[in-house]
């Protein structure tokens, strides 16, 4: 039988609250147990300092790239591992790894290889995410215009099939409704993003079709204006859709967080990172479907200054959303761990520490810097030499 291991600390989160002191738990994959109380003296009990936090492994729903890779240049099993390897040394024990609009072929070479990565239970994997190709031309920002095409019924008739978590973004004006509903009613998650709906046509989209949600809140997106509420108006009036929200410090101003989290609430607000290839390396430049993309602190753009994702990682939005937008911790770590859980379904097996939960977590410093991560019982990112009590 495997080892049992434990982990003591004075702060953690269980995937709904903040609690004070305890100890966690887990033998090989599973977590056996997350006790509250004052910090205790456990013998066998790796002890954090003062200050530090332990929270469930993060999950993003939107990861283009990482440790160098762009999925769109490695839609493969090969490329899933490689992003998900880099991306769980920062925090994310969980993803969904995303294509960004492409052709026919890439899109079902990107299908195939995250089947094969759920199917061999590839760490960190969790499904796709299809941002376009079914997007609004003039709202399409980086995504190449020549790629952006129409949702045909062969398109839906392949992902009603996909067997594993499925995100796909949109423009809900540029399909049919009863397209939106079989997708839908198929299990497939789908979302308003890179669009140029009005209101009433998001509102449509959402009570007969089923549409569930809005890609990176405010951006790519029309806008709030005096005699048209757009798509930032419908979702910030609708706090049943869940919404992406990208706090890189240059996406968004602290106003429009601020807005959004006081209209939302934060039950359906999901962090994500857009992170591109950067993630990981050293790189400061990276090339997107030929184009030069240019990193600079933590800020992805073309020569035109076009943004194009972000060179963060979710552990990177947290602590930027409580250093920069002023999110209260707990808040930002729901929004990284249970929301994205729940939208995908699997919160109580993923996003929460508790008797029976997959032994992910991860160890952030009184900075908020990760110090430490577990994915399914093993550290991917080792903790420093601490005591043992």
């Amino acid at each position: 039988m495997s080892k049992l291991q434990s982990l003591c600390c004075a702060r953690w989160f269980d995937g709904e609250r903040m609690r004070s002191g305890g100890r966690i738990s887990w033998r090989a994959e599973t977590i056996v147990s997350a006790d509250e109380g004052g910090l205790p003296e456990m013998q066998g009990c790796l002890s954090l300092p003062d200050g530090w936090t332990v929270a469930p492994g993060l999950i993003d729903v939107q990861v283009n790239g990482g440790g160098g890779v762009m999925f769109n240049d490695m839609p493969t099993l090969e490329g899933a591992k490689r992003i998900s390897v880099a991306h769980a040394r920062t925090g994310t024990t969980g993803l969904l790894v995303t294509l960004i609009t492409d052709n026919r072929q890439q899109m079902r070479s990107a299908m195939d290889g995250v089947r094969q990565a759920v199917s061999e239970r590839v760490p960190g994997v969790l499904g796709v995410h299809l941002e376009g190709p079914f997007l609004e031309h003039s709202r399409r920002g980086i995504h190449q215009a020549e790629l952006i095409s129409q949702l045909t019924d062969e398109d839906v008739d392949r992902l009603v099939s996909i067997p594993f978590p499925c995100l796909l973004t949109l423009a809900p004006e540029c399909v049919r409704t009863d397209q939106i509903r079989r997708l839908s009613d198929a299990g497939v998650l789908v979302f308003a993003g890179h669009t140029n709906a009005s209101a009433d046509q998001l509102q449509r989209a959402v009570r007969e079709g089923g549409l569930c949600g809005v890609t990176h809140l405010f951006n790519a997106m029309s806008q709030l204006t005096p005699r048209s509420a757009g798509v930032v108006g419908a979702a910030l009036l609708d706090a049943s859709l869940w919404a992406g929200i990208i706090l890189d410090g240059h996406h968004l101003s602290p106003e429009s967080v601020a807005i959004a989290w006081r209209m939302r609430g934060s039950e359906r607000m999901l962090l994500v990172s857009d992170a591109m290839a950067p993630v990981g390396t050293e790189q400061s430049e990276f090339l997107l479907q030929g184009v030069r993309i240019h990193v600079r602190n933590g800020r992805c753009e073309d020569d035109k200054g076009t943004l194009a994702g972000a060179a963060i990682s979710l552990a990177d939005a947290v602590r930027i959303g409580v250093n920069h937008y002023e999110i209260p911790l707990e808040s930002a770590l729901f929004a990284a761990t249970a929301a994205p859980a729940r939208l995908l379904g699997q919160y109580g097996r993923l996003g929460q520490l508790k008797a029976g939960a997959q032994a992910d977590l991860v160890v952030f410093d009184q900075h908020l810097k990760v110090r430490g991560v577990l994915q399914r019982g093993e550290w991917c990112l080792p903790l420093a030499e601490l005591n043992h009590v």
